[in-house]
């Protein structure tokens, strides 16, 4: 089995269309990373979803190929199982976990590895800033 440097886990139910922004983050950190030499693998756990986020998916990765992600549907109805069977199905060295409504800075992932090299101990590795667009 290939050893990936990072595994990107990417939780989803019922985000709709707001799911292809958050794909388009993750793509463009995916591909700065493996620019820089990253192998990275991509894991899409989908719980309960509706039809509008399974839609927006599938054509944002047959628009764009070279995120190549697996996809699993569920019906756990609890988001820490969801994350816990995609710990099950990553084979990387360091997991990236991100909500189907999260974005992040194109360098995030790489900058987050380079960090993680760099440490004796193991860590959990976060941004520095979050931006919140409630209220």
């Amino acid at each position: 089995m290939k050893k990936f440097d990072i595994s990107v886990c990417i939780t989803g139910h019922f985000e709709g269309i707001l799911i292809h922004k958050t794909l388009r983050s993750i793509s463009a950190g995916v591909n700065y990373a493996r620019n820089k030499g990253l192998i990275i693998e991509c894991n899409i756990s989908l719980d309960n979803p509706d039809e509008v986020t399974i839609n927006s998916i599938n054509n944002f990765l047959e628009a764009e190929p070279s995120l190549k992600a697996m996809i699993y549907t569920h019906t756990f109805g609890d988001i820490s199982k969801s994350r816990n069977f995609l710990i099950s199905k990553s084979t990387g060295k360091y997991l990236a976990f991100f909500d189907g409504d999260d974005f992040f800075t194109e360098n995030y992932l790489y900058q987050a590895f380079t960090v993680a090299e760099q440490q004796q101990e193991p860590a959990i590795y976060s941004p520095r800033y979050l931006l919140v667009f409630e209220g």
